[in-house]
């Protein structure tokens, strides 16, 4: 291979964002180990980059590190995705009683256009761009309460609980309900009904913490069994 044919090193933010989407997607599972090496090889990067992927994914709670044992990716235990979900639907509480109704025409034409390109994605099998879209479309959301603070702390717990809200992303039924739910968050801005608008995020919030811990309950009880036929 010549040098102009050679395979662009990464970034370090690409890197972060490989990783990140391969635990959104569940392609790297709760607890699984993060190996220096083979990313190394796989990714053709250098090991201080993934070393500083390693620290990025920390500080967004998707992966742990432990001295001499590496990185693994998070395990939320059930009072964990509890208690994060109930703090994430205070911020959004608080967020939505600041926002000043009617909210412009522009930022509801933005929400639309984010919504519609999240469902178009979701029913290309685009995964990678619907969690990107999500994140947009309640960025763009929590942007209307004109406060950089508390949206700046609702982007950083919706990046923690990006693996719950994602989980299952590639289920007919659960893109369904998100893409139902994106309208009915948008008809209910659109009226100017903070109240509504709220139950409906704070219900967003909790439908996925409810079918993440079900499932995740269900497959840890299945490799219990597992272990003991063992």
């Amino acid at each position: 291979m010549s040098i102009s044919e050679e395979k662009p090193t990464l970034t370090l933010e690409q890197v972060v964002q490989e990783l990140e989407l391969r635990i959104v997607l569940g392609r790297l599972r709760p607890k699984e180990r993060l190996v220096e090496e083979d990313l190394i090889l796989e990714l053709g990067v250098k090991r201080h980059i993934i070393r500083s992927a390693f620290l990025e994914l920390e500080r967004r709670h998707l992966v742990d590190r432990r001295p001499n044992k590496g990185a693994r990716v998070r395990d939320y235990s059930v009072e964990e995705v509890n208690a994060l979900s109930a703090f994430r639907a205070d911020l959004y509480r608080l967020a939505i009683s600041k926002i000043r109704f009617p909210i412009s025409t522009k930022s509801l034409a933005e929400l639309r256009r984010i919504a519609s390109a999240y469902e178009i994605a979701g029913q290309a099998g685009d995964y990678a761009g619907a969690v990107a879209l999500d994140n947009a479309f309640h960025t763009c959301l929590s942007e209307l309460c004109e406060n950089r603070f508390l949206t700046a702390s609702i982007e950083e717990m919706s990046t923690a609980a990006r693996p719950i809200d994602c989980f299952r992303i590639a289920d007919p039924a659960t893109m369904s309900r998100a893409v139902a739910d994106h309208q009915q968050i948008i008809e209910a801005a659109t009226r100017g009904h903070a109240s509504e608008l709220a139950e409906l995020c704070v219900n967003h919030v909790f439908a996925s913490s409810d079918t993440y811990n079900r499932e995740v309950l269900l497959h840890r009880h299945l490799s219990r069994k597992e272990s003991l036929r063992r």
